[in-house]
């Protein structure tokens, strides 16, 4: 078919047009996409490996995501709290998304402990993961008197204020000797992790301590050993112990004075975590490291480094011309910032001008000041008066005389007074206020009358006329007294009273005294009768104390000899069991070389609780320093040996600690 011409234009101009709408299209599709990099999405509240998961996902550099981390209170451990990039932004090639994660709870805030002795087992365990407490362990003692899992006590004591990483151990009973007498069998700890160490110790009631030592071929929670070993057969309340790997040793490097950079990339190539806590410092640079925990020593692989780095110096905003309600809520909020760490006060000045009342008219200093400075600001006032002591005045008058100056009254109050008669001033405020204050003043009631002749009579009650003078006494007047004895008078009863002024002094019968006789060394029952006869009421004999005095001699007596006491006093005596009949027990039985290398405190610690628990407190520690020979530390000998003996219970026990430096 033979196209004309204006057909072939058509066909030219709807190719024409068809290319364009192509293009268009593709071109807007292009707007509509990323050139580069990937989109970003929110982190917040994921976890730490999902974070990781979706990098590996979208095909991005490990050196893209990195993470810094910060203590929370709310959010647990791994978890992000925020990224440096929002949701939407577009990750380049070379750039780094830096995402901020939880390290769990600060381990060094304070907490104070509550009443464990009133709480269970289960309510301590409940407590401590609440408080974030990471070294809490459970010791056991055999106890005739409190049932199993009873608390008989805490190290630290109860309501002592301690941080979260200090070691706190419970001591509960583990029953009664017949009740833990069981034998049980010392399982291999190299398959228990030290948590599945504390289940057992706590389903088993025996005391546990865990320790962990660096190893460069052990992984973390590895066992390295354990006392007493596999297969020994203990008792409930006997202890044991057992030592982990902290993973390979990494050396602590102090940063104090370098940058946070240095720090950072230190952390980095060393697999630790680090925590920055931004303060004001006066001296170090901003970034600069002031501090950190721990500085020296060796830390196992994962473990966080605390470091304390510079905010500079406290940036302060000029308030001049704003008010000064403005500037106190600015200045609490930035006492907030920094970990709480610009300690700026305010010290605040009036002055009469023009402005509005409560305008910033000069303020000092302004810009970076040192933590812990005082700021002054002048605020402005209205035109003041000085208000003059008007004391003897017409309530009328004065009110006349406020009016005069611009004031008006405030809180008006009344009292009785000597001198000054009903409704004259007896006090009002002074000094300088600004125009339309509000002036408070207190008017007379006149003298104070009180009709007191008949409270005062010998017979009447003491407290009858103390109570009848409550408000005579806040007007003035004085009641005391002075105590009598009186076969007349029963205790409590007026012997007589003066006057003088506005003063009344009073006698009061405390009622017949008795002098205490000595029963000490008596038999019972004849200190009962010699108490008796004297006139008081012996009662709550005591007889539960071994002496050396035969059984029923009375040892003790709650009054002392020649004592004066009221008639008919109470009074209890403490009578001897008779010689205490010697007690036996089985010493502990441990090698002394298992404790090669500990420190002092370690030692004492764990030989105290392990011979309490077998029932010896007679125990005396000294110390050799080896410092100047073969410096070695540990124990050298221990008086009697620690080999299973049976021997008496108040036997002393002699402990030699080497102190090697």
């Amino acid at each position: 078919m033979r196209l004309t011409g204006k057909t072939r234009v058509l066909i030219v101009l709807f190719i024409l047009l068809l290319g364009a709408t192509i293009a268009l299209g593709i071109f807007g599709l292009q707007g509509l996409m990323p050139k580069h990099g990937t989109v970003l999405i929110d982190f917040t509240g994921m976890k730490k490996k999902e974070a990781e998961a979706w990098r590996i996902d979208h095909r991005l550099a490990e050196s893209q995501m990195t993470f810094s981390y910060s203590y929370d209170e709310d959010r647990e451990e791994d978890t992000v709290l925020s990224q440096n990039r929002p949701k939407g932004t577009v990750l380049e090639k070379n750039d780094v998304l830096v995402l901020t994660v939880s390290n769990g709870k600060d381990p060094e805030k304070e907490v104070e402990l509550p009443a464990f002795s009133a709480m269970s087992r289960s309510e301590i365990e409940a407590w401590a993961k609440d408080n974030g407490i990471s070294n809490l362990f459970f010791a056991f003692a055999v106890d005739e008197d409190r049932p199993k899992d009873t608390v008989l006590g805490s190290e630290p004591a109860e309501n002592t204020v301690m941080k979260r990483n200090q070691k706190i151990v419970i001591t509960l009973s583990a029953g009664t000797k017949e009740e833990s007498s069981s034998e049980i069998i010392v399982p291999d700890f190299s398959s228990y992790t030290p948590a599945n160490l504390q289940a057992w110790g706590g389903s088993s009631r025996v005391s546990v301590s865990v320790q962990y030592q660096s190893s460069d071929t052990a992984e973390r929670d590895t066992l390295l050993s354990q006392n007493p070993k596999a297969g020994t057969k203990i008792s409930a309340g006997s202890s044991v112990s057992a030592v982990y790997s902290s993973g390979k040793g990494i050396v602590v490097q102090s940063f104090a004075g370098r940058s946070r950079a240095e720090a950072e990339a230190w952390i980095s190539s060393n697999g630790l975590k680090a925590v920055f806590r931004q303060v004001y410092h006066a001296l170090v640079q901003r970034g600069g490291i002031i501090t950190q925990i721990p500085s020296s020593g060796s830390v196992p692989s994962g473990a966080t480094i605390t470091f304390e780095e510079s905010a500079g110096l406290v940036p302060v905003q000029d308030y001049t011309g704003r008010s000064g309600s403005e500037f106190e809520a600015y200045l609490s909020d930035l006492n907030t910032r920094n970990n709480a760490s610009a300690s700026l006060t305010l010290s605040r000045s009036e002055e009469e001008s023009t402005q509005a009342a409560g305008t910033i008219l000069l303020q000092s200093p302004v810009g970076e000041v040192s933590p812990g400075s005082t700021i002054s600001i002048t605020v402005a006032v209205g035109k003041k008066a000085e208000v003059l002591n008007r004391a003897g005045m017409e309530e009328a008058d004065f009110r006349t005389y406020l009016s005069g100056l611009g004031m008006k009254p405030g809180t008006i109050s009344s009292a009785y007074h000597d001198s000054i008669g009903a409704g004259k001033i007896i006090r009002n405020d002074t000094g300088l206020y600004p125009v339309g204050s509000s002036i408070s003043y207190t008017v007379s009631k006149g003298r104070f009358q009180w009709d007191y002749e008949d409270l005062i009579q010998p017979g009447k009650p003491w407290a009858e006329l103390f109570t009848a003078s409550r408000e005579a006494r806040a007007n003035g007047w004085t009641v005391t007294k002075s105590d009598t004895e009186s076969d007349t008078y029963e205790a409590g009863v007026i012997s007589d009273c003066s006057v003088s002024g506005k003063t009344i002094s009073c006698r009061v019968s405390t009622g017949r005294f008795v002098q205490v006789p000595d029963v000490l060394g008596k038999e019972k029952q004849e200190a009962i009768d010699l108490l008796i006869k004297a006139g008081l009421s012996p009662s709550d004999y005591e007889t539960t104390t071994y002496r050396k005095e035969p059984k029923g001699t009375v040892i003790g007596q709650s009054i002392p000899p020649s004592a004066k006491v009221s008639y008919g006093s109470a009074i209890s005596l403490s009578v001897s069991k008779g010689p205490k009949p010697a007690e036996t027990a089985a010493l502990p039985r441990f090698n002394l070389a298992f404790w090669d290398g500990e420190t002092i405190e370690g030692i004492r610690s764990e030989l105290t609780n392990i011979y309490h628990n077998a029932g010896f407190e007679n125990l005396v520690f000294t110390v050799k320093d080896t410092s100047g020979g073969d410096n070695r530390s540990g124990i050298e000998r221990i008086t009697p040996t620690p080999d299973g003996s049976v021997i008496d219970k108040d036997t002393e026990i002699t402990i030699v600690i080497l102190s090697g430096k």
